[in-house]
C-alpha cells in the first residue's frame, strides 16, 4: 500500500526526493522482506503472551534457529509498559500525533476510517517494532528491529527514528527520546553498535518536523507540475534503494535504455582520474548505474525464464535448475542445541572475518579523505 505523504519507513527518500512520492509505485518483496516478515511476526507474538512454540510453527524452516536462539532479555529486558507493531500518525502542518491501532499490517488508511477520522492531507503514518519506558527511570524508547547485514542509517539520522521520536513527543511531552536500532544476528545473539543508538532532544523533534513539512510542501508542488505536463526531476542518491517508484523514474529510465548499446573499458580512464574525479565516477556507479542495471536485470530474468533467448554469440539465454548441498545453518543450531551444546559453545563456532564496503563517511576532522 502507498500513501500520498508516504510513511515513517521511507521519510529519509521523502526528505530527499519529492518524485518517490509522485511517481507511479510498485511493490518489491525480496527474501530478506520475507526474513524480516517471520522474524518480526514471531517476537510480535511472543512478547503479547504466545507460546514460543507454537509461534515457531508459523516461521519458515531456514529462520526458526535465528527465532530460537533470540536473547529477549538483551532485545526487551530493561523495558517496561511495551507496545509492539503501534501504528501512529503525524500531522506535520498541526504538529498533533495521534495512534491508529497495534498489529494493522500497515493498513493505516483502514485504520483511520474505523476511527472515523481520515488521513489528513498533511499526517504521515508509521509502525514501530518496540516502544516502551526504561525501567526506573520511565524514560521513552523506541527500538527497531533490524535481521540482515545491509547497512542501515545511523540512529541518529535515522528516519524511522526521528519520526516517532516526534510523535511520541506530540504524543507525551517529556525532555527526550532514545531510539535503538537492535540488530538480530543468525543465532539470535542481539546487538547494538554506538552507532545504532541516539537520543533526540525537543529541537530535534521540531527541527525533523520542520523539515519534513518542508518536504511534503515540495511533494505537493511537484504533484501539481507532474498531473499537468507529466515531467518531473528526481534527485538520485542512496535514498534510491528499495524506492517503489524506481520503475517509473525518469533518471533511471534513461540511463536504463543507454545502458542497452555498446559498454567500453573504462579502468585506464579510471586510473587516470584524480581523487576527486574518482569520487564522482562512484557516486555514479553506486546511486545511478548499479540501480538502473537492477531494473534491466530482474524484469528479463523473468522473462528469460518463461522463454529462452537467442545471443549474439550464437548462444542462447536459458534458466536452468541444478542442485547444490550445503550445511543447513538453522537446521546445525537446532541440532547442536538439541544435543546439549551451550549458547558459549555455539559462539565459538562462530566464524568472524572482516568484511570490506565501501560507504561515505565524514572525512578525518582537519584533513581530506585519505
Amino acid at each position: 500500500m502507498s500513501y500520498e505523504n508516504g510513511t515513517a519507513s521511507a521519510c529519509e527518500r521523502t526528505l530527499a526526493c519529492a518524485a518517490s512520492l509522485v511517481l507511479p509505485q510498485a511493490e518489491h518483496t525480496d527474501e530478506y522482506t520475507a526474513k524480516g516478515h517471520d522474524v518480526h511476526a514471531f517476537i510480535r507474538t511472543v512478547l503479547a503472551g504466545g507460546s514460543e512454540e507454537t509461534a515457531l510453527r508459523e516461521v519458515d524452516g531456514e529462520h526458526r534457529a535465528m527465532c530460537r536462539g533470540i536473547q529477549w532479555r538483551a532485545l526487551v529486558g530493561d523495558l517496561m509498559d511495551l507496545e509492539l507493531e503501534s501504528a501512529l500518525a503525524v500531522d506535520v502542518r498541526k504538529r498533533t500525533a495521534r495512534r491508529l491501532g497495534s498489529n494493522i499490517a500497515r493498513d493505516y488508511e483502514g485504520a483511520a476510517k474505523r476511527l472515523r477520522k481520515r488521513l489528513g492531507a498533511w499526517e504521515v503514518p508509521g509502525s514501530l517494532d518496540i516502544a516502551g519506558r526504561l525501567r526506573g527511570s520511565g524514560r521513552r524508547v523506541v527500538r527497531d528491529i533490524k535481521t540482515g547485514y545491509q547497512d542501515v542509517t545511523p540512529a541518529r539520522r535515522n528516519g524511522q527514528g526521528r519520526f516517532f521520536a516526534a510523535a511520541f513527543r506530540l504524543l507525551e511531552g517529556g525532555d527526550a527520546i532514545d531510539f535503538q536500532i537492535a540488530k538480530i544476528r543468525p543465532t539470535g545473539w542481539v546487538w547494538y553498535s554506538r552507532e545504532s543508538q541516539a537520543t533526540f532532544t525537543p529541537l530535534d523533534c521540531d527541527l525533523f518536523l520542520d523539515a519534513l513539512e518542508d518536504a511534503l510542501a515540495d511533494v505537493k508542488e511537484a504533484r501539481r507540475t507532474y498531473l499537468v505536463n507529466g515531467a518531473i526531476g528526481p534527485h538520485e542518491g542512496p535514498w534510491c534503494d528499495h524506492c517503489r517508484a524506481a520503475y517509473a523514474c525518469p533518471a533511471k529510465i534513461a540511463i536504463a535504455r543507454s545502458m542497452l548499446g555498446t559498454i567500453v573499458d573504462l579502468r585506464g580512464r579510471l586510473e587516470a582520474m584524480t581523487p576527486e574525479e574518482r569520487g564522482r565516477a562512484w557516486e555514479i556507479a553506486k546511486y545511478q548505474i548499479e540501480p538502473q542495471l537492477k531494473l534491466v536485470l530482474e524484469p528479463l530474468r523473468e522473462m528469460i525464464k518463461a522463454e529462452p533467448v537467442p545471443l549474439s554469440n550464437g548462444k542462447i539465454a536459458k534458466a536452468t535448475t541444478y542442485e547444490q548441498e550445503r550445511v543447513d545453518p538453522g537446521a546445525a543450531l537446532d541440532l547442536a542445541r538439541a544435543l546439549g551444546a551451550s549458547e558459549e559453545q555455539i559462539a565459538a563456532c562462530m566464524h568472524r572475518f572482516p568484511v570490506t564496503t565501501i560507504r561515505a563517511v565524514n572525512p578525518p576532522r582537519g584533513g581530506r579523505a585519505a
